[in-house]
């Protein structure tokens, strides 16, 4: 009968993966419905139940239940604002390992700050807060997503795609799988580089602009995430990215960023990106690039 009862249970958890998943939601008391589908898909959901603004639920054709002008209309987000640096082959091994607001500090920085308060901001008076971060994967951000190296028109073309992807794999390789890998070979500086990157960052804390959601009636989602919309935060970001400047630029870390050069990391980086470009267009035309090709 063990093995029965084993069996039954083994059985049943088989056939659970074919069958249909089944959510459920928390009712409570007075019909209160608690969801997490995260901010922007619980929105939607919602949206298709019917309940939401009324012009929304009219656009999709659904019956109306209940008028929430507000309901995904009013997001904020804290838009985090980074600035990178390349610190010296020196210093690698003491910032080798990934962390992150080892160090913060708080400065109320304007141009009138005599009655600022803590948490308080305005025009006048801004409270910067500025953070850490450092490790191999720091900028992976500015230089893989954002693809900082490439102008803003190139950025999506599949043979700027197809590059970045490589030297993200590449990334990933350790130095002996690498040299196998004449593409990666090409890269072996750009990913030293990559390797030693340290950023100081600021963030808005109280941002005032506000982001929405919505539905279209094929499915599609569209946010808005409108950053820096409000003045404030715009002023807010820009002093802070000043403070970053200033503070890197300062005694504190002299030593410790890679100096600037011919053989600077920002340099090493591009001259990178171009070999590969090169050896591309010398092998192929650039409509049947793909990682794949790339690689062979």
């Amino acid at each position: 009968s063990h093995f029965w009862a084993i069996g039954q249970t083994l059985l049943s958890r088989f056939w659970s993966l074919f069958s249909p998943q089944v959510y459920h939601a928390c009712v409570k008391k007075n019909g209160e419905i608690v969801m997490a589908s995260g901010a922007i898909l619980s929105a939607v959901n919602l949206f298709k139940s019917g309940v939401g603004p009324k012009a929304q639920i009219e656009k999709l054709g659904l019956p109306f239940v209940l008028d929430v002008p507000q309901l995904g209309q009013r997001f904020s987000d804290r838009i985090v604002v980074p600035v990178g640096v390349f610190l010296t082959q020196r210093q690698q091994q003491t910032f080798s390992k990934p962390r992150i607001s080892d160090v913060i500090g708080f400065k109320a920085f304007g141009p009138d700050c005599s009655d600022f308060k803590i948490g308080a901001h305005s025009l006048k008076c801004t409270q910067v807060i500025v953070e850490t971060m450092y490790g191999p994967h720091a900028m992976d951000g500015p230089i893989y997503a954002a693809r900082a190296l490439v102008p803003p028109h190139l950025r999506n073309t599949r043979l700027v795609e197809a590059i970045f992807q490589v030297f993200s794999r590449c990334t990933q390789l350790s130095k002996k799988e690498r040299l196998l890998q004449p593409v990666c070979f090409l890269l072996r500086r750009a990913i030293d580089c990559a390797s030693r990157t340290a950023v100081q960052f600021s963030f808005i804390s109280e941002p005032k602009s506000r982001g929405s959601v919505s539905l279209e009636r094929d499915g599609t989602v569209k946010v808005e995430a409108n950053y820096l919309d409000d003045p404030q935060d715009f002023f807010d970001a820009v002093r802070g990215v000043q403070t970053a400047i200033e503070r890197v630029n300062g005694d504190a870390f002299r030593g410790l960023i890679d100096s600037v050069g011919r053989t600077a990391c920002p340099v090493m980086l591009l001259d990178g990106f171009l070999q590969i470009v090169t050896r591309l267009l010398q092998e192929t035309s650039s409509p049947s690039l793909t990682p794949a090709h790339l690689e062979q």
